[in-house]
């Protein structure tokens, strides 16, 4: 559905007995016409929270450790991505996830030591979904946000290669090949800060 979405580290994994969390963008005043559903070893109370700037925040706590599948709609339809396979841990060892990050030095139009990650500007259909075993694309523009280091790191069920190229001064492309379907959670930080919307929640298939 366009305009709107959900992203989270709760929409990957999560643990038994605590709140876990995902935030769904609407783009409108409350949370009427959404509906969330998860189904899985045990009942998770949902509760929402009206953030007044046009996201949700959606909460659950699972009880018992499993596979859980959390359906997400808005006006009666599957948000993309939607159903999404989560893995919830409890005390046992648990690998689920594994990471690749990486980090460059980023320039940006200040040399006074002061940085804005807030105006960093993050496009790409690599935000939002990709494909195994193919180069996968996010540019990041930090030109207006002063002079920092720019880090970032994906995480999900499978290997990922990843490269970063310069594209301009203070304009980079990230590239990231994953080699198993799921979701997955792109980190960004400009001077250890997230950009606006990160933590990204990506559908891989």
């Amino acid at each position: 559905m366009p305009n709107v979405m959900a992203i989270g580290s709760g929409l990957i994994s999560g643990r038994t007995n605590t709140t876990n969390e995902f935030t769904v963008y609407t783009n409108r005043s409350g949370y009427h016409g959404l509906s969330v559903g998860i189904d899985g070893p045990s009942r998770a109370e949902i509760k929402y929270t009206d953030n007044h700037d046009g996201t949700i925040k959606v909460s659950y706590i699972p009880s018992i450790p499993g596979e859980y599948m959390i359906t997400i709609k808005f006006d009666g339809i599957n948000l993309s991505g939607s159903p999404y396979k989560v893995r919830i841990r409890g005390d046992e060892p648990f690998n689920y996830s594994s990471s690749r990050s990486t980090g460059y030095e980023g320039f940006g139009s200040s040399s006074s030591g002061f940085s804005s990650p807030a105006r960093a500007r993050v496009t790409g259909r690599g935000l939002y979904s990709g494909i195994t075993n193919v180069q996968n694309e996010i540019v990041v523009d930090v030109k207006n946000c002063g002079s920092g280091r720019l880090h970032w790191s994906i995480e999900g069920p499978g290997n990922v290669e990843t490269k970063n190229r310069g594209v301009e001064n203070g304009v980079y492309k990230l590239y990231y090949k994953p080699d198993t379907p799921g979701n997955y959670n792109i980190k960004i930080k400009y001077d250890e800060r997230d950009v606006p919307g990160s933590p990204f929640n990506v559908r891989i298939v």
